[in-house]
């Protein structure tokens, strides 16, 4: 809601034992212990689907690059899929935001692009700048309440039900 990525801690929220995971790999070597590739499954349907965190780019990138001093140079850069890729000491933080990225969004991208677009109608985006996700968190909170308590208190409740 405010522009931000999802990080790690978010995820602590939604998926306690995957943020343990993480975290875990972040913390430790995981060289002989860990046999990850760029990729992380997901159930569709009753099916186990493989999801890339780093698309397959089958096709190459081609572009030509031409200066004054000297004549054009061609560039052909060919990319590896996700499957490809293994996770390394090196590589790990990559992965795991590339993780939570796709985690906090699947299958949720149209809806909450909808949901947002509806959202900054009733509260402009510049409005809640001042504020970090936690603030925030607290004053929606905060409004839900207000407004059912404001929704209760003028109606007088006698006779049971």
């Amino acid at each position: 809601m405010l522009g931000q990525e999802s990080n790690l801690a978010d995820m602590q929220s939604f998926d306690p034992e995957k943020y343990q995971s993480l975290t875990w790999m972040l913390e430790n070597d995981i060289t002989d212990v860990l046999f990850e590739t760029f990729t992380a499954t997901e159930d569709r349907f009753g099916q186990s689907v493989e999801v890339e965190l780093k698309p397959s780019m089958n096709t190459s990138l081609r572009f030509t690059v031409a200066t004054e001093t000297e004549k054009k140079r061609h560039f052909i850069f060919f990319f590896a899929d996700g499957k490809a890729i293994d996770v390394t000491n090196e590589n790990k933080a990559e992965y795991v935001k590339l993780y939570v990225q796709w985690r906090s969004v699947r299958g949720t991208e149209e809806q909450f692009a909808k949901f947002m677009k509806g959202f900054y109608e009733f509260l402009p985006a510049y409005l809640m700048s001042p504020f970090d996700a936690k603030e925030l968190e607290v004053l929606l909170l905060v409004t839900s309440v207000l407004s059912l308590i404001v929704a209760i208190v003028p109606y007088r409740w006698s006779g049971g039900y």
